[in-house]
């Protein structure tokens, strides 16, 4: 991925996401402050688990380097949106 076509990446992962019921990963907004039990805490971490998959299958292998420490979808988007 480089800066000529990460915009492109971005609106495809973000489609990828919503598809999948996964967009609140990413989306702070979105994303609740707390849980109410452990069933939401379950469901979140699957979530998470299925948008980082997500993610690292559609970074080059460069890119994925760069991100690969981070533990949640949400800081790997924030990483990448600070590359590019």
């Amino acid at each position: 991925m480089n800066e000529n076509n990460f915009r492109s990446w971005k609106q495809k992962i973000e489609l990828v996401f919503g598809q999948r019921e996964v967009d609140d990963m990413i989306d702070p907004i979105l994303c609740p402050n707390r849980l109410e039990n452990i069933e939401e805490l379950r469901k979140r971490l699957r979530n998470d688990k299925t948008a980082r998959i997500t993610i690292g299958l559609t970074l080059s292998d460069e890119m994925l380097k760069n991100v690969s420490h981070r533990v949640i979808a949400q800081e790997m988007c924030e990483e990448i949106c600070n590359v590019h």
